[in-house]
């Protein structure tokens, strides 16, 4: 599907190019327009053959067609498609060789006469995405880095203060700003990331390589990933007014904004396809989350049964909160088939050995959950539950130090997420170091204003601390607070 989405909107067709030639060949063409008539036919129907090969997936067949092609039109797209198809099969040094000796290498190269700037440029980013991606691939940083513009760990603020203009290089402009984010973690620096994949998501709002690593891994806290969307809204997506409801749904729970928008989207549906997104798999996902922050495991557990049952094969956060919900419920015998089915479809997911540590932590076999937790984190050093499972897992059997340094690391990891600067508070408390705990704990409130267990932390410390008229005082938001449920007070997902 990917690639058929990329061969619609990056293959182009005779009419929208020129032939780029030298003078001699020139007047050649002009002198033989018959001849000029005839390649361009041949072209066109070799290039067609390209776009059929790469749906297709015969790679070796597309490259063999894109080769005869690059001679046969001599135009820089056909070029971009030949790189592409060098990288669709693999081959990221062939690539980058080919982009960088006949088109950013070569200054002397003439470009079209009837190109415009835009375009010119339009096309010259198009090759910088595919040097960058091979240059990604290869591990080589520092030339990726050179390639992207030098100052990729220095990016601009967000929001930019002038808004991009055409589709087209929106979509090419929020490529760059995502390959940048990634060269940032790569080089650990998250913040710098956040701050290009919010300008890619800004450039192009449907890119959702950017939306899922800003929301998936936590890189916003809850107030910033309103103002992007809101900053999205405005630009006005009038093909699909419905996206940036559907992205406000999938913020942080704890946004009131987030919460209404859920309600309006599944109760009050306006149109005819909010009533059918409603149903979604996106909007589900939306809806157990919004029951999880409530602690209504139940009812949370009764709709994720219902969306796996017609998803069987999911490896994604419905599962995740599956197994968390599992965990809550201390639903064991579940948890043991999920997991082991998990292992068995996808044994190379972070995922399923999170799912099997879970088992054994319910079991209370501290080594073996131990064991394929760090596993789950060996797979994907991202993976937030898997995380915070093991900070709960040494803090339940005392070893409270390395449950700070687990819960440590999800913070420096995690910055837009309050749960492990919560447990980090919890911990602390436990030792008595309470002047410390409740800067920890602080910290999370302002990230999550709306967390009663962040209430409750602060409540223990002032009762500690024998400050009984104070903590009544200061905490009069907990009136009207939705809870149901007792459950645990750790959390086995960071939703």
């Amino acid at each position: 599907e990917i690639l058929a989405c990329w061969c619609c909107t990056h293959i182009t067709t005779p009419t929208q190019t020129h032939v780029q030639v030298s003078g001699q060949h020139n007047s050649w063409h002009v002198d033989h327009p018959e001849a000029e008539a005839e390649a361009q036919a041949e072209a066109a129907a070799m290039r067609a053959q390209v776009r059929e090969s790469l749906l297709a997936r015969d790679f070796a067949a597309a490259i063999f067609f894109a080769e005869l092609l690059v001679p046969l039109s001599e135009k820089e797209e056909d070029i971009e498609l030949l790189a592409r198809s060098y990288c669709f099969d693999g081959q990221w040094r062939r690539a980058l060789a080919l982009v960088e000796q006949r088109v950013l290498g070569t200054a002397t190269r003439t470009p079209r006469p009837q190109s415009t700037a835009a375009e010119t440029k339009e096309l010259r980013n198009e090759f910088l995405v595919i040097a960058a991606e091979c240059l990604m691939k290869l591990q080589d940083w520092d030339r990726c880095i050179e390639v992207l513009g030098g100052n990729v760990l220095s990016p601009p603020p967000f929001p930019p203060q002038h808004p991009p203009s055409t589709a087209r290089s929106d979509r090419l402009a929020g490529s760059l700003c995502v390959l940048r984010g990634k060269v940032c973690e790569a080089m650990e620096n998250r913040a710098a990331a956040a701050t290009w994949y919010q300008h890619a998501l800004f450039n192009d709002p449907v890119c959702i390589e950017a939306k899922t690593r800003l929301f998936g891994t936590h890189m916003l806290a809850p107030a910033q990933e309103v103002e992007l969307v809101r900053c999205i809204e405005k630009r006005g997506l009038s093909t699909l007014p419905w996206l940036t409801k559907l992205y406000m749904c999938q913020t942080k729970k704890c946004n009131v904004e987030a919460t209404r928008q859920l309600e309006e989207s599944t109760l009050r549906p306006q149109t005819e396809s909010e009533r059918r997104l409603a149903g979604s798999s996106a909007v589900r996902v939306a809806q157990v989350e919004q029951l999880w922050h409530n602690r209504d495991f139940t009812k949370a557990y009764a709709l994720t049964c219902k969306v796996l049952e017609q998803d069987t094969y999911d490896c994604g956060l419905i599962s995740e909160l599956h197994i968390a919900l599992l965990v809550e419920l201390k639903l064991k015998t579940e948890l043991h088939y999920r997991a082991q089915k998990l292992v068995e479809y996808y044994p190379n997911a972070a995922l399923s050995w999170y799912a099997v540590g879970c088992y054994y932590y319910l079991l209370g076999k501290v080594d073996q959950a131990r064991r394929y937790f760090t596993k789950s984190t060996s797979l994907d050093l991202l993976y937030a539950p898997a995380w915070l499972a093991f900070g709960h897992l040494l803090a339940l059997h005392g070893d409270h130090d390395q449950a700070l340094a687990a819960y440590r690391t999800v913070t420096r990891l995690f910055n837009g997420n309050h749960l492990p600067l919560l447990c980090v508070g919890m911990q602390l408390t436990f030792m008595n170091n309470f002047e410390l705990a409740q800067s920890y704990i602080t910290d999370a409130q302002r990230i999550s204003p709306s967390d009663p267990l962040a209430f409750n932390e602060l409540g223990v410390i002032a009762f500690k601390n024998q400050k009984y008229p104070e903590n009544k005082k200061q905490h009069p938001q907990l009136d009207g607070i939705p809870v149901h449920g007792k459950g645990h007070i750790h959390h086995f997902t960071t939703k």
